[in-house]
């Protein structure tokens, strides 16, 4: 039958693990597997617009097992084609069908306005001749061969004129003081009690004071309009104090866990890691502190707890590993080196922890790592 892979090579083994309420074991190796992978092929390489992980909308094939708005998983590998799983496709003997991108273009008489349109934001779409077209959807390209926004909408339909809107998803938020002093852009916002609950939550600071006004801009595609000054605006970084000066401990490159705090927050715990210092000693003086980013963790007003784990990378540049999962064989390992390593001795007797800084897609299912000198 076709069944969900649910692992692969467990425990180093060369297998793959399904999920099968009705299986039932056998004792040696028998039967075939094939992996649901369809590859439609094409006889120029397949355009850029055509991303993994976006989908294309498959019509017109010869079987239509074939077609549907299907998640593109690879394009042009080992030749002109488009990959895809599809647990119900059928091998079909010629070319027939057609591939549509899930991309669209609104045209407008004049150029869409940057910075408020950036590509990877979404723009909200409203009042089209077709609801389809109506959400908000992420920008690919602005003013692309001609005044537009391309956004990327599987479900787009094509309509004959020019209808409907676009606006963007950022925000200006008033203050009532001039906020350059405690923001600079990229920075995160935490916006508290405003008219809307809409308005509130973390926010990344794209401008500041716009128009020469005392403002932040903020990017929210959940956001509504409200007049004036409203609500409350807090930077999500939070200050460590000390009572004496500590630079010669902690640094920029420090990464600290603290206990004994307000909130069990400032301890590392499934799903917050070791805090990143990103400022010591901030407002100079006598002002003895690190600062960390933290949303939602609360301020406090007494002296209390202590720095239970501070630690530094080894490396300058962490390591990172690429893969073409389609590539691997049974019980290949992913492999990767590094010179980038800080200069110096480390002490002996002290503690190395390997702390994996993303993993896209979810976690591992299994994950084991090896370090050779």
């Amino acid at each position: 039958g076709t069944f969900t892979i649910v692992e692969v090579n467990q425990s180093g083994f060369a297998s793959v693990v399904i999920s099968n309420a009705s299986g039932v074991a056998q004792t040696a190796a028998a039967g075939t597997a094939q992996l649901q992978l369809m590859s439609y092929n094409f006889t120029n390489p397949v355009s850029t617009q055509f991303v993994a992980g976006e989908q294309a909308v498959f019509a017109s094939h010869t079987s239509a097992n074939n077609n549907g708005t299907l998640t593109i998983y690879a394009i042009n590998q080992s030749g002109n084609n488009i990959w895809v799983k599809k647990s119900n496709g059928v091998t079909q003997g010629a070319a027939a069908g057609t591939a549509s991108v899930g991309r669209w273009v609104y045209v407008y008489s004049t150029a869409p306005a940057t910075p408020d349109f950036t590509v990877g934001e979404s723009a909200k779409m409203a009042s089209h001749t077709n609801a389809a077209n109506n959400g908000n959807f992420r920008i690919t390209a602005i003013n692309s061969g001609g005044n537009n926004l391309v956004v990327y909408n599987p479900a787009g339909v094509a309509q004959g004129a020019a209808a409907g809107t676009a606006n963007t998803n950022r925000w200006i938020y008033a203050q009532p003081i001039d906020p350059s002093s405690q923001f600079i852009v990229g920075d995160f916002t935490q916006m508290e009690g405003h008219t809307t609950a809409a308005n509130n939550g973390r926010f990344e600071v794209k401008q500041i004071n716009r128009s020469a006004v005392n403002n932040l801009v903020i990017y929210n595609e959940a956001g509504v309009a409200q007049a004036g000054i409203a609500g409350n605006t807090r930077h999500t970084r939070k200050l460590i104090k000390f009572a004496a000066d500590q630079s010669s401990v902690f640094t920029t490159d420090s990464w600290i866990e603290c206990v004994g705090t307000v909130s069990g927050s400032y301890v590392k715990n499934d799903s917050v890691g070791p805090l990143k210092v990103l400022q010591v000693n901030r407002g100079g003086g006598s002002n003895y502190n690190v600062v960390i980013d933290f949303f939602g963790a609360p301020s406090q007003a007494s002296p209390a707890g202590y720095v239970m784990n501070e630690m530094k990378s080894i490396f300058t540049t962490a390591p990172s590993l690429s893969m073409d999962v389609t590539s691997l064989e049974a019980n290949d390992w992913i492999k990767t080196s590094t010179t980038s390593f800080v200069a110096g001795n480390i002490p002996a007797g002290t503690f190395l922890g390997l702390y994996v800084l993303q993993w896209p897609n979810g976690l591992p299912q299994t994950l084991r790592v090896t370090l050779h000198s």
